[in-house]
């Protein structure tokens, strides 16, 4: 065989077709089938072939014998090499009589020597076979001026763009095979326009233009904008000293210091990868599956010889198509399809058809969600990212991807088996989650344990929690423990050969000056296969072909990895960061034991073992208390070696390449020296951004990098392992994963070594499959099942039978149900959670289990029962006094509990009581608004499940069917009513009912502070009046409330003893959320900018986070239904993937129900909402609160904004104001609403809104924007004083309104309407019959003009335009709320439904509850003909023009055309 070094000629034309050799040959030449069983087992082409047939022609049967018993001492476990041939190679080995009679067994030594020359000739692995040339021209340009133009041009400009977006969420990085992709074009343009003019220096001309760019320059290139695309660690550590909000640190800001830290990390791992290169670069079973990918592609640009070669196809197909056509066209398809499931059908990426059978099982999310749950699911994604998210299944070898796959389903047992047995307090956590969790169950504050310093506060640590993990994060710790263990006992087990021979020829390496691998005198070819014993990696042809470059003597190595440790020590012994200078050396020794068997690992199976958790669990425990210290341990102890692991495949590129050694010295450190600058450079202009880092930061570097480093810092620095993992800690059992991972490599060993010829135990990899547990928490097995199928049709279809094809083609917002079925249910949410803590609970609360004694065992298994294990601070105030029946006013914020505070002693009274009627209601609760009353409902449904015999819990609110409820109160046995005053009081008309409310025990008033205002105390009263006094009746009397305003405490003595109990659990200290949450308001120039205004703000709120959940307050509950549908499902305005709600006083009962449900478990969103949601409403994670114009009084403000910033968690409150509504800012001071003039945003160029709006507008129904002008007209009417208004400007305003909101004509009000709201005979408004309203004073009719010739729309008396049956009728009587006035106040009283209410079936009334005169069966049936019909006050229905019934005249009505401002 040739040795010479340079190109080889090949005996097969390039146009003939190459294929494997079982099929006909097509050369000519003769191949006996002995030849063609070789061939098939080594998977080589014909080509392949033939060629070792002529090497093996010169071979003596001493070469074969010694060159195959190296082949066998390196390859014999080697799981990528053919076992048939290790077979083979053994029996040859072993039979004496081929060598005591050579002459008997020529048949044998000839197919030996074959497979010798195969090895020999060129790569044993047919993936490197069909990308790496084995042939070699040294006189190829490659280190020359355009390429290092281009590369350091490319270097820079990767580095700069890597760095300067580190810090964005989510961040922007430009990996290598982009620099790739245009280096060949560029270097094309040099080819074509430069001269070929240059120097001559030191022997060597240096020309502009070479010649033809060609593949070697192309990948130095590429190599040197890999080693420059990564940001230096060191700049994490940076950032989190620099910060404020960190450890506010600022001398760390000095450039020396960047500089110096930096340069060692990056360079330590350089030098050791040089040191290393005899393990990990030169060996030939160091296949590195990942370089093979950039070799691909770089072949696709160059080697167009073999890219003419027609190769065979499933089906008889000839493939004639070239790599460069192929992956063009795969890169094309592939950018078409990812539009597919990232964008367009969003359900492709998360394919969990399994959980969306029941979204809300939560065991069914849990194993086979795809967001948050384990994945179990065979059809889980159809996105290739998704599939090649932990693996390339093209890339890397079939045993790898399975294996790693295994280790991944056999570790989900161990997962579900801690999950479901609550080990650890697991199952009150999600199942699969990576986040560090108090004992709360909420995310784990840092910042609660350390002080001002940044410093450990073991009292604040005691006081607050330990850290708990999941169940996911548990088992990947353990296997952490596990895979070190495993990786140095497979390492001494499985290549303790390989290493000895690469220490041996690293001694012999420094006693020489210089080492050759080979020859380059093809005459010596006999001689170089004879001494083939003396070094291994003369095995490998790319060594042999390495041999004609001068090698990088390891000296300079040496000398590198020295003056990085000096640099490194340097800079944190002259800079206070209060860590031995000694740390750099203990990265250094950790590396050096780790970085061969993890290198030898990732170069076999693609697969990398990292040191982050042992160099973190490692320095945890030596610095303990000193988070900036461990930090240094981390980067010194992980980084160094994943650096030694990425430089070393780079290397390996070069050496494929044959690239000169000394060439990829340069291009290694200089960019790598240039990139570390250019990142320090930019991490100096962002640490200066004002507000970096935080989440009003610009161009959104809100730094998630930094800010997860610093939490990892905390968390292992601050807190420790030892207090996690050490004697007695909660987590110490998963330390037996470092015996674990011994045993297992063991265990495998010693299988091979009984059944070494089993191929599924040669091909088991325990350190791959332990690498496959660690890939939980938060990924699960959706991200790497997919990729076992495609591999296996690569590697054992593709590759076995069409080789030469497989060679060929090598390693090459919308909203609608397929996009948001990806978040439905509590798997795209992430809160499946087995067992459910009570908010607020701890370690410290009292246990429920206490009260045993006390409280009713049936109350007692109801909270087990349904997971209430600890009492809230309410609950334990309440249920902690001397006795249950004592009256009490308790005052607690919402979310905390007091359902159950009240409840709970109310029902022990109940129970307790020997003369119970359980026919008659023994407990009352009365709530302001129907959602607090059915929340209430539910919890006392949930206490009384364990009672026998069972205890009734009766609900009375508006919305719902009053007969058919009546009918059930009469006849059920309702111990417990929940109700709403108005519906309570319709109740009482009825005798009896009465009757049932005569034996009361127990009264409770929940949100008493609006109970006892003005608006309900007159139903409250009216209500208390039909009950047993208090004095004759004795019953206990509770009022729960946040606040106690001084004006109602007058009215306590309506409901509580003078010797009652006050309670609180509100620290007096503790500044109401009004005071703690950032307030804005956003002024318009006029009523026309709001809307746009209010998208404008949604949407780049929804551009800044993703998860965005907000309610937008409207002055009235038709205002509300007005924006829902423009921003829902008529006019689609909202930003997308947010789903939208509505939530007002005109929906039904059962819509509201279903909405408060469904709003609660979404986790992003949009509700628009009157004032029915402003108190008692516990929405959870809501982040802002729009408010739409002004709220009618100061309290409702404070109600609105109190719906975020609930239990520490972020939130932000804004106003969009006209210039006629910002009299509220001015005239309430003390609230903390910050004026910084219109919104502006960086992304609001992005969204016209205005052209937004008004598409939406076109879509709207016209009576639905008529009717939120009559509701804003009587809400502005009401507040006429306020906004310093007569009448006239009232109309005038709410004219702009109606042209805002889309109206083509001003709306045409009733004169009944008219008169009730004050404003007859006021101009600017259009009254049936009428016309328009012009000149004179308000009410001087005499002075009203009319303008006739448009017909009357008539309304007789039961139909009519303001609702189903108008006039006296039980629709919406003039016009729907109180005047128009929405849900004032807040609840259903004076403008939830007064005057007719607008409840179906006519059952509104006072406050929203009760019937009027006529109701008849439309309720609602007005304009638009919803309902039934409206009915007069005879009940007769009547047909209206608008679909609702109405008997009038079809005059003309006059024109209402408005100018618009």
């Amino acid at each position: 065989m040739s040795e010479s070094g340079t190109s080889q000629a090949t005996d097969i034309d390039a146009g003939q077709v190459d294929h494997l050799v079982l099929q006909p040959s097509s050369s000519g030449e003769s191949i006996p089938s002995e030849l063609r069983e070789t061939g098939e087992i080594f998977n080589v082409t014909e080509r392949d072939l033939i060629e070792a047939k002529k090497t093996a022609g010169r071979f003596t049967l001493d070469d074969t014998k010694r060159f195959m018993v190296q082949v066998y001492k390196q390859h014999s476990r080697d799981p990528n090499f053919p076992v048939q041939i290790i077979e083979k190679i053994q029996e040859f080995l072993h039979n004496e009589h081929v060598f005591n009679s050579p002459e008997k067994h020529e048949r044998i030594i000839e197919a030996m020597s074959i497979q010798a020359a195969l090895i020999m000739n060129n790569s044993p692995y047919a993936e490197v076979r069909s990308v790496v040339d084995n042939h070699d021209d040294p006189s190829l340009p490659v280190s020359t001026i355009r390429a290092w133009v281009i590369g350091s041009f490319f270097a820079c400009c990767i580095s700069f763009v890597n760095s300067f977006f580190d810090v964005r969420l989510p961040s922007i990085t430009v990996i290598s095979t982009v620099p790739q992709l245009l280096a060949y074009p560029m270097g094309k343009l040099f080819e074509r326009v430069l001269p070929d003019v240059g120097f001559t220096l030191f022997g060597v001309r240096h020309s502009l233009n070479p010649g033809p760019f060609n593949k070697k320059e192309h990948m130095l290139i590429t190599i040197m904008s890999n080693v420059a695309k990564s940001v230096p660690y060191t700049n994490y550590i940076a950032w989190i000293q620099i910060l404020p909000q960190f450890f506010n640190q600022t001398w760390a800001v000095s450039v020396g210091y960047q500089v110096l830290i930096a340069l060692s990390t990056n360079f330590i791992g350089y030098g050791l990868a040089g040191i290393c290169r005899r393990f990990l670069v030169y060996p030939a079973y160091c296949v590195w599956p990942t370089s093979l990918v950039t070799i691909a592609l770089n072949s696709a640009f160059h080697d167009a010889s073999s890219e003419t070669i027609r190769v065979t196809g499933p089906f008889r197909s000839i493939w004639k198509i070239s790599r460069l056509k192929y992956f063009c066209c795969a890169f094309g398809l592939m950018f078409v399809y990812f539009w597919f499931p990232n964008y367009i059908f969003g359900a492709l990426s998360f394919f969990s058809w399994i959980s969306w059978i029941a979204p809300t099982n939560t065991n069914l999310a849990n194993i086979t969600g795809s967001s948050t749950g384990l994945g179990l699911n065979p059809f889980s994604s159809f996105d290739w990212n998704m599939w090649t998210f932990n693996l390339d299944p093209l890339m890397v070898p079939f045993f790898s991807t399975f294996n790693a796959f295994l280790g991944m389903f056999f570790s989900m047992f161990i997962i579900i088996g801690v999950y479901y047995t609550n080990a650890f307090n697991t199952a009150y956590l999600p199942i699969n989650s990576n986040r560090s969790f108090d004992h709360f169950g909420q995310l784990y504050n840092v910042s609660s344990i350390i002080d001002e310093n940044g410093i450990f506060d073991g009292k604040k640590y005691e006081a607050y929690s330990p850290p708990f993990l999941s169940a996911g994060n548990i088992v990947v710790y353990m296997f952490f423990f596990a895979v070190y263990s495993a990786t140095v006992t497979y390492g001494i087990l499985h290549h303790r050969h390989e290493i000895m021979l690469g220490f041996r020829d690293v001694w012999r390496t420094m006693k020489k000056t210089r080492a050759r691998l080979g020859r380059s005198d093809s005459s010596t070819d006999d001689a170089s296969t004879s001494n083939a014993t003396e070094d291994v990696n003369l095995l490998d042809v790319h060594n042999r072909l390495m041999g004609v470059y001068p090698e990088v003597p390891e000296l300079w190595y040496m000398i590198c990895l020295a003056i990085a440790i000096a640099l490194g020590m340097v800079g944190i012994a002259v800079w206070p960061t209060n860590t031995t200078p000694f740390v750099v050396l203990y990265g250094v020794a950790l590396c050096l034991v780790f970085v061969v068997p993890v290198g030898i690992i990732s170069a076999m199976t693609g697969v990398q073992v990292t040191l982050n958790v042992l160099a973190e669990f490692i320095g945890g425990i030596w610095v303990e208390g000193n988070a900036v210290a461990l930090c240094f341990f981390k980067t010194y102890g992980y980084v160094t070696c994943a650096h030694a692991i990425s430089f070393s495949a780079d290397l390996k590129l070069a050496h494929y390449l044959k690239i000169p050694p000394r060439f990829t010295f340069w291009a290694q450190m200089v960019p790598m020296l240039v990139s570390t600058l250019i990142s320090i450079a930019v991490l100096q202009y962002q640490v200066h951004i004002e507000n970096i880092c935080t989440r009003h930061a610009p161009f959104r570097f809100t730094c998630p990098g930094p800010n997860t480093f610093f939490t990892a810092a905390v968390f292992w620095g601050t807190v420790g392992p030892r207090k996690i993992w050490g004697a007695g800690g909660q987590y110490a059992v998963t330390l037996l994963g470092f015996p674990f991972g011994v045993a297992l490599v063991a265990f495998f060993y010693m299988l091979g070594r009984k059944w070494p010829k089993n191929p599924i135990i040669r091909n088991a990899h325990p350190v791959v499959m332990i690498s496959g547990a660690l890939a939980w928490a938060p990924y699960n097995l959706a991200y790497l099942w997919p990729a076992v199928p495609v591999a296996a049709f690569s590697w054992l279809y593709l590759k076995k039978r069409y080789l030469g094809l497989w060679s060929k083609i090598f390693e090459i917002e919308l909203e609608w149900w397929g996009n948001t079925v990806v978040g439905e249910g509590c798997d795209g949410s992430g809160d499946c959670v087995l067992k459910v803590l009570p908010d607020g609970d701890d370690d410290s609360r009292v246990p429920y289990a206490q009260l045993a004694g006390r409280m009713q065992p049936q109350l007692l298994k109801a909270l087990d029962n349904h997971g209430f294990t600890y009492m809230t601070p309410v609950q334990e105030k309440v249920l902690q006094l001397p006795s249950f029946t004592q009256d009490c006013l308790v005052q607690a914020k919402t979310g905390t509990g007091k359902t159950l505070a009240f409840l709970l002693p109310a029902l022990q009274t109940l129970l307790t009581a020997t003369d119970l009627d359980r026919s008659s209601v023994g407990l009352l609760v009365l709530a302001p608004t129907r959602e607090l009353a059915q929340q209430i409902n539910d919890e006392c449904d949930k206490l009384t499940s364990a009672c026998d015999p069972p205890m009734e819990c009766h609900i009375a609110v508006g919305g719902s069917k009053r007969q058919t409820h009546m009918n059930k109160f009469l006849k059920g046995k309702p111990t417990i009513l929940v109700a709403t005053p108005g519906r309570l009081i319709d109740y009482l008309t009825e005798d009896a009912a009465r009757k049932k409310l005569t034996k009361i025990r127990c009264v409770v008033l929940d949100e008493a502070d609006r109970m006892l205002d003005a608006g309900f105390a007159p139903a409250l009263r009216q209500i208390l009046e039909q009950i047993p006094p208090k004095a004759k009746g004795g019953w206990q009397g509770m009022c729960f409330s946040a606040t106690v305003p001084t004006e109602i405490q007058k009215m306590l003595p309506m409901v509580l003893a003078k010797d009652h109990v006050r309670l609180s659990t509100i620290d007096a200290n503790e500044p109401p959320t009004v005071e703690t949450v950032p307030q804005t308001v956003y002024p318009v120039e006029s009523v026309d900018d709001i809307l746009p205004t209010v998208h404008s703000v949604l949407a780049c709120a929804r551009a800044d986070n993703p998860a965005l959940k907000a309610i937008v307050f409207c002055p009235t509950a038709r205002h509300a239904a007005l924006l829902y549908h423009i921003f829902g499902h008529s006019g689609g305005a909202a930003p997308p993937k947010l789903p939208v709600f509505q939530m007002q006083s005109r929906m039904s009962q059962t819509q509201r129900t279903r909405t408060v449900e469904q709003f609660k478990e979404t986790d992003r969103g949009i509700m628009f909402a009157s004032d029915v949601v402003g108190r008692g409403m516990d929405f959870p994670d809501i982040n802002l609160v729009v408010q739409i114009g002004v709220p009618s009084e100061k309290e409702q403000y404070v109600h609105r904004v109190g719906r975020t910033g609930r239990a520490g968690k972020a939130g932000e409150a804004v106003m969009i104001s006209a210039p006629e509504e910002m009299w509220f800012v001015r005239s309430n001071p003390d609230f903390p609403i910050k004026n910084d003039g219109p919104f502006t945003h960086p992304k609001a160029a992005n969204y016209a809104s205005t052209e937004i709006i008004k598409a939406a507008l076109a879509k709207v129904p016209t009576q639905v924007k008529e009717q939120a002008y009559i509701g804003n007209l009587g809400f502005v009417k009401s507040l006429m004083r306020r906004y310093s208004l007569q009448a006239a400007g009232v109309v005038e305003l709410a004219n702009r309104f109606a042209v805002a909101f889309g109206c083509d004509d001003i709306p045409v009000l009733s004169p009944m309407l008219v008169g009730k709201m004050g404003l007859k005979g006021v101009p600017g408004l259009f009254v049936e019959g009428k016309g328009e309203i012009r000149g004179g004073p308000p009410g001087s009719s005499g002075n009203a003009a009319v303008t006739p010739g448009r017909r009357e729309a008539g309304r007789g008396r039961g139909g009519g335009r303001g609702g189903g049956g108008m006039r006296n009728g039980g629709g919406e009587r003039n016009g729907g709320d109180r005047f128009g006035g929405g849900d004032r106040n807040g609840g259903e009283n004076n403008g939830g439904d007064r005057f007719g209410g607008g409840e179906r079936d006519g059952e509104a009334g006072f406050g929203g509850e009760r019937p009027v005169r006529g109701g008849g069966r439309g309720g609602r049936g007005g304009r638009g003909g919803r309902g039934r019909g409206g009915g007069g006050p005879d009940g007769r229905r009547r047909q209206s023009q608008w679909g609702g019934e109405d008997s009038g005249n079809k005059s003309e009505e006059p024109s209402r055309k408005r100018p618009r401002w």
